[in-house]
């Protein structure tokens, strides 16, 4: 079986985040929507794909991003991000 089940806390979030990712919302943004500035790991872009997701997360600060969005693979994976999966 090569499918993976993943449980979240942040269900309707993972739908949001499913809903966003087929509509290709940031597919557009990203054809946009230039940010200049330098790639070490993420993408700028990405960058702010984390801080949309902290902030519809109930996220009050960037530094939240580590412990609230980063750590739901449900969540990234949603909203396409699969950083996770390549590290």
């Amino acid at each position: 079986m090569d499918t993976q089940v993943t449980y979240s806390a942040r269900a309707s979030l993972v739908a949001l985040g499913l809903r966003i990712h087929h509509m290709g919302i940031w597919a557009i943004i990203r054809t946009h929507v230039q940010i200049k500035q330098k790639k070490r790991k993420h993408d700028p872009l990405d960058k702010l794909m984390d801080a949309f997701i902290n902030i519809m997360s109930g996220g009050h600060g960037l530094n939240e991003i580590n412990t609230r969005v980063r750590t739901d693979p449900a969540v990234q994976h949603a909203f396409g991000n699969l950083f996770l999966y390549l590290l």
